[in-house]
């Protein structure tokens, strides 16, 4: 499976997610040859920014609401951000 593949895959998986701790899918598009992904403006940032800004933050807390949410707990923490095509 090649690079466009995997992001068209991704692109189809996150347009169906409906979960309070994953970001809403607003769209997708290529900026030249780098993938993207719209979702709505966050305030924080991504998760490792949030991290970095706020070092004594309760990660076990911030992944164990991630992974097994709440109902009555809709989003005490921020929402992680996907930087699709980032190049590092």
């Amino acid at each position: 499976m090649d690079e466009k593949q995997r992001f068209c895959k991704e692109v189809i998986v996150w347009k169906h997610v409906s979960c309070p701790y994953v970001l809403k899918f607003n769209g997708a598009f290529y900026h030249g040859d780098l993938p993207a992904i719209v979702t709505p403006w966050v305030a924080h940032g991504n998760i490792m920014e949030y991290l970095e800004k706020r070092p004594d933050a309760d990660r076990l807390r911030l992944v164990s609401s991630i992974a097994f949410p709440a109902p009555s707990n809709l989003s005490p923490h921020p929402y992680v951000a996907l930087r699709c095509g980032q190049r590092h």
